[in-house]
């Protein structure tokens, strides 16, 4: 029996309350009657359907001001963040322009909440509006 099945089924006989020990050394086989082979099915199928699959980030490339949105699936929504090239970054008042800076921010901030929520960020629509708002900021 290799490992991994030895794992699965030591998990299996766990959850059922039992004490049951064996060495790996000498057990090869176990054989399971009709009945308890159903059952152990049974326990794999919701095991197989009840634990989390792996996720994977998803990025967003919008095609301006270098806006990129990557989420992450989390266990209650999305996680996320985001990269530009609209401001300066560096969050002090001795940058460039500091309050257009903050407010490059908030629309970044705007942009990645949106893309949690599920509103195609990608929408020409969408960019075409981000793009106003930009211009509006200068």
């Amino acid at each position: 029996m290799n490992t991994q099945l030895m794992r699965i089924f030591d998990e299996y006989l766990g959850s059922l309350n039992t004490t049951f020990m064996w060495d790996e050394q000498e057990c090869t086989e176990y054989t399971l009657a009709d009945a308890e082979l159903t059952k152990f099915r049974d326990w794999l199928h919701r095991r197989a359907t009840t634990e989390p699959k792996p996720r994977q980030p998803i990025t967003l490339n919008m095609p301006i001001h270098g806006i990129q949105v990557t989420l992450i699936p989390a266990a209650h929504g999305m996680a996320g963040s985001i990269t530009s090239n609209l401001g300066d970054d560096s969050g002090t008042l001795y940058s460039d322009d500091y309050y257009y800076d903050a407010r490059a921010d908030m629309v970044e901030a705007m942009i990645l909440e949106h893309a949690r929520a599920g509103v195609d960020i990608l929408d020409h629509r969408y960019v075409q509006g981000v793009q106003d708002a930009v211009q509006a900021m200068r």
